[in-house]
């Protein structure tokens, strides 16, 4: 399987950058609706098994390092903007040296 993207323009990577954005609130939103759902399971009122517990404390664990997982994608997902920001600002600034210095050449 070919997991490789090929990135050719500015609006590539921002699409990227918003298509992983998307995937993060979709996972998060999952995290969410997948702790109300686990607290019902850890009602009082609610049967009770050994293979209910165990799966309450795997999902349970599983809930409570995603916050430092959405942190990190979060943070990576910034500096991918970061990048692309200052990729781009040295490009713009990169063609309007070009561009003068072809002036000064053609006015000579």
């Amino acid at each position: 399987m070919n997991n490789q993207i090929t990135i050719t323009s500015y609006s590539d990577f921002e699409k990227i950058t918003f298509e992983i954005e998307n995937s993060i609130s979709k996972l998060k939103e999952t995290f969410e609706k997948l702790e109300k759902e686990l607290e019902k399971m850890n009602n009082p009122d609610t049967w009770t098994s050994n293979s209910q517990k165990v799966t309450y404390s795997k999902f349970m664990n599983a809930v409570s390092i995603f916050p430092l997982i959405n942190n990190k994608l979060d943070r990576t997902t910034g500096f991918l903007k970061y990048t692309l920001n200052n990729y781009r600002t040295v490009d713009d600034k990169t063609a309007k040296r070009i561009i003068n210095h072809n002036d000064l050449n053609t006015s000579i």
